[in-house]
């Protein structure tokens, strides 16, 4: 076999599933990203000298070469490989080397001691119990209290469909101004989200006298649940909302039999607290960033 581009969904679908690829390694996660302006998505087979094959998600934008692309990435294999290897055979095929890759935690991909342009980001991560009673009993009370807020406040919870894009979509772009977001995904992103991808995703929205007041994005594989998206209102900031919808969304994970939740990287400790509610727990993942 040589290293070669991937033109077969099924050739690529078979080998993931081999693997136990995350969902960030999909072909489906993969072409969701060709809806990011000037972005194309490359899978990648690559064979070592040992005849090992080696799985790469590509990302070309704007003239760069990425191993990931909103969310983790990072080729799935059997054993370890030289990420200098890696980089070597990228550039052969693309004329340029990875500038960035976000590996999953606790992934072992490369052999090397990792060496200029790797650093360490953080996600909070919850090992998630047999019983959502369990979790709900050893939560935060604060968690707990929240939930009650928004219930007495007669939030009521609904799955995001077709039907709710559009007030979602406008939601999410008001939410995105008023934080200064440095870019604002578009509305064929997300109905293409709901199209292809609808049996990996729980999207649920809050409600308040039926207007749309918070909505949250998980995203899930064999085993990991993730928090890949929330969106608020001032009035859904007020009720609490975001708890009802992770309770919810919680509840979800463990009746699927999922093992961990996966709440993302925190760019405060505001924003990382309620994750701490509800008993995740800080833990690294590895970045690379090639110098400028």
């Amino acid at each position: 076999m040589q290293n070669t581009v991937c033109n077969s969904q099924q050739v690529w679908d078979q080998a993931a599933a081999a693997h136990e690829a995350i969902l960030f390694q999909s072909y489906e996660w993969g072409k969701l990203m060709e809806e990011l302006p000037d972005t194309s998505f490359h899978p990648v087979i690559l064979k070592t000298d040992n005849g090992q094959a080696v799985y790469v998600p590509v990302f070309e934008q704007n003239g760069n070469i990425s191993g990931n692309m909103i969310g983790y990435g990072g080729p799935f294999l059997e054993g370890p490989i030289s990420f200098e290897w890696l980089q070597g055979e990228i550039k052969a095929l693309f004329g340029r080397e990875m500038s960035r890759m976000l590996l999953p935690y606790d992934q072992a991909t490369f052999i090397e001691e990792f060496g200029p342009g790797w650093e360490v980001k953080t996600t909070h991560m919850l090992t998630l119990p047999d019983t959502f009673e369990e979790l709900w009993t050893s939560c935060s009370g604060k968690a707990r209290t929240a939930v009650r807020y928004a219930e007495k406040e007669s939030v009521t919870i609904r799955q995001i469909g077709q039907k709710e894009l559009n007030e979602f979509y406008d939601l999410y772009k008001a939410h995105s101004a008023a934080i200064g977001a440095q870019y604002v995904l578009r509305l064929s992103f997300f109905q293409r989200l709901l199209e292809n991808l609808s049996s990996r995703v729980f999207w649920v929205g809050a409600f308040l006298e039926q207007k749309l007041i918070s909505s949250s994005i998980f995203l899930y594989d064999r085993s990991h649940f993730y928090y890949w998206q929330n969106v608020n209102s001032l009035d859904g900031k007020k009720a609490q909302a975001s708890y009802l919808l992770m309770r919810d969304a919680l509840q979800f994970a463990i009746n699927a039999k999922l093992r961990w939740a996966d709440f993302g990287y925190s760019h405060s400790k505001e924003i990382a607290r309620p994750k701490r509610y509800w008993g995740a727990e800080e833990k690294r993942c590895l970045q690379f960033t090639a110098a400028e």
